[in-house]
């Protein structure tokens, strides 16, 4: 093993005789994020592992054991302030691909006994455990969610803008006990937040509130007085999706080719996606997606024998959409359409049926049959509609709520025939063509 990385910053390590490696997390990691531990071998290939470090965004830090003036007017880490360590120091935006992000404290309690001075019937040294304690407080628009404990009444800004009022969330506590004279004991207190994100919120505004103390278990008089506390800057949480795949085209529908040597197929479709935010006073979301798909076919077949009359034409149109509705008013918006026409002329080679037909046109009692009808189905003909570069990502959210998305690099679509691809699956060329190729157009510029 050459180097070892936390993300993509090396990290100094140890070979252990055991065949593991102990690293140490380097300087410059962004404050609560999680990244992936990974080694180099000595020939520059990664050498992936399951383990993450999640880089604190705070840390605590008592002292004990401390002289207690048994009269109560003094105290070492209540009057000048020694004793303890206290910090929270979250990023102002964090991005994690998994709507589990779980935060974290980094805690110590550093027993000092040897550094101090024998009791005298005036002081006691007390101080043998630390308890170190977290929990968030969460900008809520709509009061004390399911998840919450009590609302504070104090005012924030959630990332959207609109006011809110911080609400705390579940606390976390850890006690350190002391390891012996002069030995540092370290610990951890683990914050998880996954409760606040679901399929409707995928980013939160939170701020860290952390305290701690130094207690004793043999006397708890002094532990009021032996205590810290702070509260973060807000910082924002956002879960994103995670890039999955990206495809050259996906079907995006299909156009029959009518089986008539006079009938014509017109295909038009509209396909919008968009995301709004309100920024008035509302505090709803909208996301929509609406597709509207109209089918006119047009028939004119050689049966008007049988019939009144020897045309028609059939009209189908659909409107299908769906997502939550919002209140009108001052919204921003980005969005994506797609839309196109597509249409097929009548094609006389036709041979509908079995690929018997009159040997006339007004008399039947003879047939004649096309050794080649195979060749001239219908189906040959049909079109697949794709729509270029579609990328597929996924949002993890945990419990069934797993949320796939889908869309296309470039609003644009490609065409093929049945015949084109039956063609590319047997890698022959079409009138000199790759039939494997595709072009399509996007903003007049034309690719491949």
């Amino acid at each position: 093993m050459s180097s070892v990385l936390f993300g993509n910053l090396p990290a100094g390590f140890t070979l252990n005789k055991d065949g593991t490696i102990t690293a140490y997390a380097p300087m410059g990691g962004q404050a609560g994020s999680t990244v992936p531990v990974t080694g180099l071998d000595n020939s520059g290939n990664y050498v992936p592992t399951s383990a993450f470090y999640w880089y604190p965004m705070g840390e605590m830090d008592v002292t004990g054991p401390l002289p207690f003036f048994l009269n109560g007017i003094q105290t070492q880490i209540g009057n000048n302030g020694t004793g303890h360590d206290i910090s929270a120091y979250p990023a102002q935006q964090l991005l994690y691909p998994v709507a589990k992000p779980v935060f974290h404290v980094s805690v110590s309690l550093n027993d000092d006994t040897p550094s101090q001075p024998t009791p005298q019937p005036s002081f006691a040294l007390l101080g043998n455990q630390g308890t170190f304690g977290a929990n968030l407080q969460m900008c809520s628009l709509t009061g004390v969610p399911a998840f919450g404990i009590s609302d504070t009444g104090q005012p924030c800004t959630n990332w959207d803008n609109n006011t809110g009022t911080w609400v705390n969330l579940p606390p976390t506590q850890v006690t350190l006990s002391s390891s012996g004279p002069g030995q540092v004991t370290y610990g951890d207190v683990a914050v998880d937040s996954s409760a606040a994100f679901d399929q409707q919120n995928y980013a939160r505004v939170f701020r860290l509130v952390i305290g701690g103390s130094l207690i004793d278990t043999n006397n708890g008089v002094a532990d009021t007085d032996r205590g810290m506390g702070q509260t973060s800057s807000a910082f924002t949480v956002v879960i994103t999706p995670e890039a999955w795949m990206q495809l050259d085209v996906v079907p995006y529908t299909i156009m029959y080719r009518p089986p008539g040597d006079q009938s014509t197929v017109k295909f038009t479709t509209g396909a919008a996606y968009a995301t709004n935010f309100s920024l008035s006073d509302s505090t709803q979301t909208t996301n929509t997606n609406t597709t509207t798909t109209s089918d006119p076919f047009n028939f004119k077949e050689v049966v008007g024998i049988f019939t009144a009359g020897d045309s028609g034409s059939l009209d189908q149109s659909v409107l299908s959409g769906f997502g939550n509705s919002t209140q009108s008013g001052s919204t921003s918006s980005s969005s994506m359409a797609i839309s196109g026409t597509w249409s097929k002329l009548a094609d006389v080679s036709l041979i509908p049926g079995s690929g018997d037909t009159c040997a006339a046109p007004t008399d039947c009692s003879q047939v004649k049959h096309d050794a080649n009808i195979y060749t001239q189905e219908p189906f040959w003909d049909d079109l697949f509609i794709l729509l270029v570069h579609a990328q597929f990502a996924v949002y993890v959210l945990g419990g069934g709520q797993d949320r796939y998305v889908m869309y296309g690099a470039v609003p644009v679509t490609a065409n093929i025939t049945v015949t084109e691809l039956a063609a590319c699956a047997k890698g022959q060329a079409l009138h000199g063509q790759n039939p494997c190729e595709i072009d399509y157009t996007d903003s007049g510029c034309r690719l491949r």
